[in-house]
């Protein structure tokens, strides 16, 4: 894994050495705002499998005509607390190069730096810094994409990701200068299954204790003995979140499953996604479909398809 990435990385750099001093005559400047709703939200293709989690962003980024961009992005997120009931916040900081090269080919490198409020539960939360870098392929109205991503943060993680897909744009809808874009795209993501302990953890921890001193208790008789766990059933309870979350979890289930260790790198989604822009000039105005289908997820986590809607606007200033 660490030398697929240091293979793409090292053709970043050689691309640079061999571009140097050379600039695209027909680029230009130009910084895009845009504001995006979504009906919910991943990490890096994960979800919560139990409870939606939409969110509201905006967002601004500045596009150099030598290859450089500077961006900045706030989310606030719904269901992302401690207790699964309220919103938090979330700003990621972003910087990147991009540089093509041949007829088809563009390379990227970025570094993300996020930021959390104080009550952040978000499945993102346990990464504070990404680096990654990306080939792009375009042909004609054909496009692909491979990458590698480095998280670091509570813990360090590689992952990959490969895209395909295809752009159809329709020009002079309706009025002159109104255009459709329509991008359908299938992806995938390969990631450490070890995430799955950190998202244990974060989301069950009110239940470690039990699956250490009753290695073979299960839902079911935490159910079937609320007079034993009063201080369990107290605290979901009062916490409506967190009772839905632990409800979702099979009546079989041994708690103790839930803290077993995954570690196996593997594939851990697939998606389909259907943007569809409608452009005017400089504006656009964007409606995504989207489903994902979670990959080799322990037991304990429903596989079921996730699909998500999202929709934003758009605005290119050229500088």
């Amino acid at each position: 894994m660490k030398l697929v990435y240091f293979i793409i990385s090292g053709l970043f750099v050689f691309s640079i050495i061999c571009r140097a001093g050379s600039e695209d005559s027909t680029k230009i400047n130009s910084l895009i705002t845009g504001f995006d709703f979504s009906s919910n939200t991943s990490s890096f293709g994960r979800f919560n499998s139990s409870i939606q989690q939409p969110s509201y962003s905006l967002y601004a980024s500045f596009f150099s005509k030598k290859g450089f961009n500077l961006g900045v992005s706030g989310y606030t997120i719904g269901n992302t607390d401690s207790t699964a009931t309220e919103f938090t916040q979330q700003v990621n900081l972003n910087l990147g190069y991009d540089l093509n090269f041949g007829n088809y080919f563009s390379l990227s490198a970025s570094y993300t730096h996020f930021l959390y409020s104080k009550n952040s539960f978000s499945l993102n939360s346990i990464y504070k810094d990404e680096f990654s870098t990306g080939l792009d392929f375009n042909k004609g109205k054909f496009y692909s994409n491979a990458s590698i991503y480095y998280l670091t943060g509570d813990r360090n993680e590689f992952m990959n990701s490969a895209s395909l897909g295809f752009n159809f744009d329709i020009q002079n809808v309706f009025f002159k200068n109104h255009s459709i874009s329509i991008s359908p795209d299938l992806s995938a993501i390969w990631s450490n299954q070890d995430y799955y302990n950190q998202y244990a953890f974060k989301t069950y921890w009110y239940l470690y204790l039990f699956a250490q001193r009753r290695p073979p208790l299960t839902v079911q008789k935490l159910y079937d003995n609320p007079e034993l766990f009063s201080r369990l059933w107290n605290f979901l309870n009062n916490r409506p979140g967190k009772l839905k979350e632990f409800s979702k979890l099979d009546k079989d289930l041994v708690i103790s499953d839930l803290f077993k260790v995954q570690s196996k790198y593997n594939l851990s989604s697939v998606s389909f996604s259907l943007p569809v822009y409608y452009n005017i000039g400089n504006f656009s105005v964007n409606i995504i479909y989207s489903v994902t289908l979670p990959m080799n997820v322990p037991d304990y986590l429903d596989n079921a398809a996730i699909h998500n809607f999202s929709a934003g606007l758009i605005y290119n200033f050229l500088l």
